[in-house]
């Protein structure tokens, strides 16, 4: 079946690694005006989420290409 460890040794074509959304710094809520800026932030992180789906779906369908060709 899938063995983790034989897809980690295939090179990669770039040394390009998408952002982890793991990296941003925590929310927190102490004042009244964090309810606005957490809203933001959590569209911020929302929409750097969507990009990185949309970018590991390219990297998915690349894949597919290359392994197909």
């Amino acid at each position: 079946m899938f063995d983790p460890t034989a897809s980690a040794q295939t090179p990669s074509s770039s040394s390009w690694h998408p952002p982890r959304l793991t990296d941003s710094p925590p929310v927190t809520g102490d004042s009244p005006q964090s309810t606005h800026e957490s809203t933001a932030s959590e569209q911020q992180r929302c929409e750097a989420l969507c990009n990185e789906i949309t970018t590991l779906a390219g990297h998915l369908n690349a894949a597919n290409y290359r392994f197909l060709k």
